[in-house]
């Protein structure tokens, strides 16, 4: 009696799985409705745009929706991620402006488009949809934008813009010199709206974890199509074909896509050599989905198994960013996890014989090219305040002296340890660190080393994964693309 009990049960379990593993792929299928226009999106940008009204005392705030043209991928035109950030309109030309104390709060300035644009780019949506679509409260000629800012500067009201905005801002400027206004009328935005993006909400949760999805479904195309003889833009061209499929919009980035010894390139972008027997392909790469994009490393063996020299780094880096990931919640300092896997990663080249004294700085730093960990959103590196500058975070990247501002949830941030054995690092060790160390000392060091690392030259790995703050500790939104050893050579058997 039990057999036919245990067949059942079986059947059961393999249903579900199959169920499981439809249902995630079945999530990626591109959805129109997904991004359809509904009450509760467009509730998301009213609450942004009264938070921002909020943290100012008087004035407008006028925001162009092609403030830097092209601003984030690599195969389209969009508007500003600030734009886009209070308004949910993806449109070239526009203008946004919130207004604290006049009568209508929301306006937009549109575009009268010629014969000429409408025969090359098509009719645009008609003037007065968008508006009700988007419930903005007035709609005006882009034309008319001028004379409400001499209005606003004469009658002494504050105008808040972008100042990366320089046509704007120059204009502005001209405008204050002809009234005889206060210089200081005009003032920059863009640190409250920063601020405001560093952590996300459900509705930008979402989007991020699309795009991360998305991005790992593209990488296990890879992992089961990668092959010697192969060229790296070939597996680019999977990638990228991945991401339209699922509906992502265009790459959040340049996709890097290395092999061999262009793997130790942290942002090789050529993509155009052949995969030989024996590499490694490095791919860091992010679809774009509804403006956010993911950022996901994985390194794997071309020939489908780790060698050993391989196997050793990929293990320390996978330790270490296990551990780092562990450091990433609340309360912590942002650079808490950069700091655990420089530890762990230190300790392993300690014991490989790659350092001889891990208390010098500049051995520490020669490994460690940058830190770990970014803010992750509308831009693949995402606006906001570390607590300090990259600088002292790029100077500081060996010690821990330069701690930032702690976490919080709702943060998304990328952890990305790795390890590069360039070609010709150590002969570079007295132009980097010359002035940290005399050339006895680094002569030494490097006939220490030289022999151990001859075994990892052209070795270069680096595992990153995209991680959420929030209140009990993080979720790591990339969990379910495979780092495993065994999960990478079982995919690419």
């Amino acid at each position: 009696m039990k057999r036919p009990i245990l067949c059942y049960t079986m059947f059961i379990l393999l249903s579900i799985i199959t169920n499981q593993l439809k249902a995630q792929k079945n999530s990626l299928e591109p959805n129109i409705d997904d991004l359809k226009i509904t009450p509760e999106i467009l509730n998301v940008y009213f609450e942004r745009q009264n938070n921002l009204l909020n943290q100012i005392s008087d004035g407008i705030i006028v925001i162009n929706s092609n403030t830097t043209g092209y601003d984030g991928g690599r195969h389209k035109l969009k508007s500003s991620n600030y734009f886009y950030y209070l308004t949910g309109l993806d449109k070239s030309d526009y203008a946004l402006m919130l207004s604290k104390n006049g009568k209508i709060r929301y306006s937009v300035f549109y575009p009268e488009r010629d014969m000429a644009y409408k025969t090359y780019d098509g009719e645009q949506e008609e003037i007065e949809t968008v508006k009700e679509k988007f419930k903005i409260g007035n709609i005006i000629k882009y034309s008319e934008l001028n004379r409400v800012l001499e209005e606003n500067i004469a009658a002494k009201i504050p105008v808040y813009i972008s100042f990366s905005d320089l046509e704007l801002k120059n204009y502005i400027d001209e405008i204050i010199v002809k009234a005889g206004a206060d210089k200081s009328i005009v003032k920059n935005i863009i640190p409250l709206i920063n601020e405001m993006r560093v952590t996300k909400n459900e509705h930008e949760i979402k989007r991020l974890q699309k795009a991360i999805d998305i991005t790992g479904e593209a990488l296990l195309n890879v992992y089961k199509s990668c092959k010697p003889g192969n060229y790296e833009f070939e597996m680019e061209a999977i990638i990228e074909y991945n991401f339209l499929k699922y509906g992502a919009s265009m790459p959040g980035f340049n996709s890097i896509v290395g092999s061999g010894k262009n793997s130790t390139i942290l942002h090789y972008e050529n993509n155009n050599e052949k995969i030989k027997t024996g590499d490694l392909l490095l791919m860091d790469i992010g679809a774009e989905y509804d403006f956010y994009t993911a950022d996901i490393t994985r390194t794997i063996p071309v020939n489908g198994k780790f060698s050993k020299e391989q196997k050793e780094i990929y293990e320390l880096i996978l330790k270490a960013q296990k551990a780092a990931i562990a450091e990433m919640k609340p309360g912590n300092f942002i650079n808490a996890g950069h700091f655990k896997a420089s530890e762990i990663i230190m300790d392993g080249l300690l014991k490989l014989g790659l350092l001889t004294d891990p208390e010098k700085e500049w051995q520490r730093k020669f490994y460690t090219l940058y830190p770990a960990s970014h803010y992750l959103g509308m831009n693949v590196h995402d606006v906001g305040d570390y607590g300090s500058s990259a600088m002292d975070f790029m100077l500081n990247r060996a010690n821990t002296s330069v701690t930032g501002r702690p976490m919080e949830p709702g943060m998304v941030l990328t952890i990305e340890p790795g390890l590069y054995f360039r070609g010709n690092g150590l002969s570079q060790l007295h132009e980097f660190f010359g002035n940290e160390a005399s050339k006895e000392e680094i002569d030494a060091f490097i006939q220490k080393v030289k022999p151990v690392y001859e075994k990892y030259k052209n070795i270069g790995i680096r595992i990153e994964d995209d991680v959420l703050i929030t209140e009990l500790g993080n979720r790591v939104l990339s969990q379910k693309i495979p780092k495993e050893i065994s999960e990478i050579e079982k995919l690419m058997d």
